[in-house]
């Protein structure tokens, strides 16, 4: 029997970490005894990959351990026709640019699910790791990166969901056995994914200076703590979302397949396994892989001898207090049945009760201030001071008149305060909301008791009575806006969903109250939440920034939604003074899973572990990640174009402001016009439109060309068309707009003269200096958004009131953190838009 791991590496478009990822996998496969193979760089292309796997299948042989491993960008398509519910995903190889709509060079996960199944024809011991995600977005912080494709004009290469399609059909024509496929995941092989598909994946700047994947770091490092421990999977996953979650709240790694084989095994086993101990004498003994569970001082174990596959009270050796916890290990008293006897070797350690895994915190250098935190955190089962191995999110600082802040990564989340006693009690009264919210993010349903009933969750916001679906992670929120969210049971048992959400000031509001154990769901029924009692129309319910919280920046926000098998208590946590509730104490000591989980969480204290009497209640935890932003929402840009390709909302809210660039020029280097069915004649007008920061909204920069006698297939005689030569600052939106051109037609800029002096227009500028008076820095970016958004409709507006049909080809946003997109877009080739296709260059001058 071999133990063989093939990992793919593609860094593309920007990512820096790809690399070290594969050597962070490779290391710590090979302290496993792994063969390691590496296909990365130039090697890891459509057809290198897939080579490589085809190899792969080759050499494997019945009984072989396996290990598939990719780091590298991810891609996501969804289909146009909503009724339609299957999207298309791909992970993007080293050649993905030079991409044709006759030559995709993406790997699709349809091809790599045909893969797998033929590996595990071969040995069912397979795991497969995937740090990628596929939903495109941008990190406000600038040491992290999302790892899915970048917007369309950066990626080289624009494909559709229908070219992706069509792609698989001929896949599937040539022999692509898609059968092999099982509709509901391979069942043979351990799939761990950094994050669900609307979520996002990210690599980052570590401590030590290294751009690396935040999945992969966090599953290396569990799989050396789990060295010498009958550790599963579900439990490896369980230290690694812990991880993951505490630094990135919007990523969750989730793991397909069976769950709770131990590592790089066929056995299963319950998730709560068996570790090993040395016996140090004097009654005290050193549990192994305790970090991996998440031990902590207080846990309690029942000791068995040797080969025990669960802990009985009959054949128990004694039991155990952990009393240290150190960066894998655990150290802990013993008191044995008969003290007159010693262990065994080979005796292991199951956890019986588990207290709360309190939140590290950074303590101020102020030395009186921090003894008072220290003093009041001893108190508290939540939160503890950090020691040298954390890597603290949460902080206490203290400012320049010497009062004290609580500071997460975005900023400060209280109003400082002085330093005193009393102001360390509210202090850690704060910290332990927070602990409370990062735990309720993390939550997820071990596999013993997870509940596979499918269900459907849409959410998004109500405007005007109309609902616009939102994704489920990354969406921009404003304060004012109407949400709706709605779940349908899609199985064919009865269901209760219950939904928490976790607010911006780690608030945890019980939304759906009047039923606090569940609404009901038949088989088929759904559940929407902001819907009128009355009437039954959807009307949303409004969201609100907080009280008291600062204003500066956006923060996020979460949606827990529970599906469960029974009625559970599940407002525990919305409870004044829950720690002297005798309601909590009775769920910690007799509830089901998720009601002893909640209850820790709002508590601390200690539960049960591996315990479930009577039938198991079975959970499901689904979450919605967005970001909250405390102005209301900016001017609505309605202006249709055939590509959108702007950055999503929260990296145009993340982009920095006063970002200067050199003067840089903008030119539509190629427009080609495939078919001039849409213009319904032969002379057309290109107008375009460039706005920065910095500029006067009412003075933006738009030109006009004109070019008569236009037939199918020509390319416009353009001279590289200058579309803007100036400054850059913060930001260059741009609009492209192809048009029939109409005699005596005033060119855009002339156009725009008549309408920007207008009341309407001068109206929408007025709402958007509104914004400031709510919030001042926020409002910066969204003062910029909302001037954009005018332009563009009024000029949209216009061209169609001048020449009757016009074609909005093409819109952008370049922002200062991209460099303002200096460069040729698409890197190479063009992008194509229903009748046309084109490409342009951002030059520094």
């Amino acid at each position: 029997m071999a133990s063989i791991a093939l990992l793919f590496g593609a860094e593309t478009n920007n990512l820096a970490g790809v690399g070290n990822d594969v050597a962070t996998m490779s290391a710590a496969l090979k302290r496993r005894g792994f063969d390691v193979s590496v296909c990365e760089g130039a090697q890891a292309t459509r057809a290198g990959i897939i080579a490589a796997y085809e190899w792969l299948i080759e050499q494997a042989r019945s009984g072989d351990v396996v290990v598939v491993y990719y780091s590298g960008h991810g891609g996501l398509l969804k289909p146009p026709d909503p009724l339609v519910r299957q999207s298309l995903q791909f992970v993007v190889p080293h050649d993905y640019a030079e991409s044709t709509d006759d030559d995709f060079r993406g790997v699709t996960a349809v091809e790599l699910s045909v893969l797998l199944a033929r590996l595990t024809d071969v040995t069912p011991n397979v795991t497969v790791i995937i740090d990628c995600c596929h939903a495109a977005h941008m990190s406000r912080d600038p040491h992290a990166m999302v790892k899915a494709l970048p917007r369309t004009s950066f990626s080289g290469y624009h494909a559709s969901y229908d070219v992706l399609a069509r792609h698989v059909e001929l896949l599937k024509q040539r022999g692509l056995r898609t059968d092999l496929r099982e509709p509901l995941g391979n069942p043979h092989a351990v799939r761990i994914v950094a994050c669900g598909p609307d979520q996002f994946a990210y690599e980052y700047t570590n401590a030590y200076e290294k751009k690396v994947g935040v999945l992969t770091e966090a599953l290396a490092g569990a799989l050396d703590e789990a060295v010498g421990v009958q550790a599963t999977w579900s439990t490896v996953l369980e230290r690694v979302r812990r991880r993951v979650s505490d630094r990135f709240p919007s990523q969750r790694p989730e793991i397909e397949g069976p769950a709770q084989r131990l590592l790089f095994e066929l056995r299963e086993v319950d998730a709560i396994t068996a570790l090993p101990i040395t016996d140090l004498g004097a009654g005290r003994v050193t549990i192994e892989g305790a970090r991996l569970l998440g031990v902590q001082v207080g846990d309690e174990f029942i000791l068995m001898p040797p080969g025990a596959a669960q802990a009985t009270e009959a054949a128990a050796l004694g039991e155990a207090r952990a009393e240290h916890v150190g960066a894998i290990s655990a150290a802990a008293s013993v008191r044995l049945r008969d003290p007159a006897a010693s262990l065994p070797l080979g005796a292991v350690a199951f956890r019986r009760r588990a207290v709360a895994c309190p939140m590290p915190v950074r303590l101020p250098e102020d030395e009186r201030w921090a003894a008072l935190l220290v003093e009041a955190m001893a108190r508290s089962p939540l939160v503890r001071p950090a020691g040298p191995e954390d890597e603290p999110v949460i902080r206490v600082e203290t400012d320049a008149t010497g009062r004290s802040l609580v500071y997460d990564a975005i900023g400060p989340l209280t109003a400082p305060a002085p330093m005193e006693e009393a102001a360390a009690t509210r202090t850690v009264a704060n910290l332990d909301r927070l602990a409370r919210a990062a735990a309720l993010r993390a939550l997820a349903a071990p596999p013993n008791v997870r509940l596979d009933t499918p269900v459907t969750l849409e959410w998004g916001r109500v405007v005007q009575g109309e609902q616009q679906p939102l994704p489920r992670s990354g969406a921009v929120v404003f304060a004012g806006d109407h949400l709706y969210i709605r779940v349908r049971n899609d199985g064919e048992r009865t269901v209760h969903v219950s939904m928490l959400d976790v607010g911006t000031a780690a608030g945890v509001t019980l939304l759906t109250a009047a039923d606090p154990s569940g609404v009901a769901l038949e088989a088929g029924e759904e559940y929407t939440y902001g819907r009128h009692e009355q009437d039954g129309h959807i009307v949303g319910r409004e969201v609100s920034w907080p009280e008291g919280l600062p204003v500066a920046l956006a923060r996020p926000e979460t949606v827990v939604v529970l599906v469960t098998s029974r009625p559970q208590a599940v407002g525990v946590l919305q409870q004044t003074g829950v720690r002297g509730s005798t309601k909590i104490r009775s769920l910690i000591e007799s509830g089901s899973p998720l009601e002893q989980a909640l209850a820790q969480i709002a508590w601390g204290g200690t539960r049960e572990m591996g315990v479930e009497r009577d039938a198991p209640v079975r959970y499901a935890v689904h979450t919605i990640n967005f970001e909250l932003q405390p102005m209301a929402a900016p001017v609505v840009e309605t202006a249709p174009f055939l590509i959108d390709d702007r950055p999503g909302p929260s990296a145009l809210f993340a982009t920095a402001r006063g970002v200067r660039s050199a003067e840089v020029a903008i030119r539509l280097e190629e427009l080609r016009v495939h078919r001039n069915r849409a213009l319904l004649g032969a002379d057309i007008r290109v107008d375009t439109v460039v706005l920065t920061g910095g500029q006067n909204p009412t003075e933006p920069r738009a030109h006009t060309e004109r070019f008569a006698n236009i037939r199918d297939g020509d390319t416009l005689p353009l001279s590289r068309m200058l579309m803007y030569h100036g400054p850059s600052v913060d930001y260059l939106d741009i609009g492209v707009w192809v048009s029939r051109d109409e005699a005596d037609s005033l060119a855009l800029a002339d156009l725009l003269k008549q309408d920007l002096t207008g009341a309407e227009f001068q109206g929408a500028l007025a709402q958007v200096a509104a914004l400031a008076v709510t919030a001042p820095h926020a409002a910066l970016a969204a003062g910029a958004i909302g001037a954009a958004a005018v332009v563009m409709n009024v000029a949209y507006r216009a061209l169609r009131r001048a020449v009757g049909t016009s074609i909005g080809l093409y819109r952008t946003s370049l922002l200062a953190g991209e460099h303002f997109g200096i460069g040729r877009h698409p890197a190479m080739g063009l992008l194509t838009a229903q009748d046309f296709s084109f490409a342009y260059t951002v030059e520094a001058i």
